[in-house]
């Protein structure tokens, strides 16, 4: 089980981008992913390229612990804060995000070879 200081995941302090691109260098701004209170409609789709750095900037209203399978990261986020977490993309596939309490999936990491 990995928390949210270790080496896949770890806060990042950087400014975030809303638009989460690409930039020259192969930089990957912040990615906004906003976790629902309830199952929602559609999931949130990130997709990426093995070997970026996906920086995700997560948007919640009540404090959770979120999980991303695959790379077993458990992150917990709090309302009115900022709650940054970068992983290395070094496994290629396609991962759930998901609340760890309720098991609901919010969002998925989708790691191109």
């Amino acid at each position: 089980m990995k928390d949210d200081h270790d080496e896949e995941g770890h806060h990042d302090e950087d400014d975030h981008d809303e638009e989460g691109h690409h930039d020259e260098e192969g930089e990957v701004y912040f990615d906004e992913v906003v976790v629902p209170e309830t199952a929602p409609e559609n999931l949130q789709i990130l997709t990426y390229n093995l070997s970026d750095k996906a920086k995700l900037y997560f948007i919640t209203t009540v404090e959770t612990e979120i999980h991303i399978h695959g790379y077993d990261i458990d992150f917990m986020v709090y309302p009115d804060k900022e709650n940054k977490l970068t992983i290395d993309l070094s496994i290629a596939g396609e991962f759930e995000i998901e609340d760890h309490e309720s098991g609901v999936e919010f969002a998925r990491i989708i790691v191109n070879p």
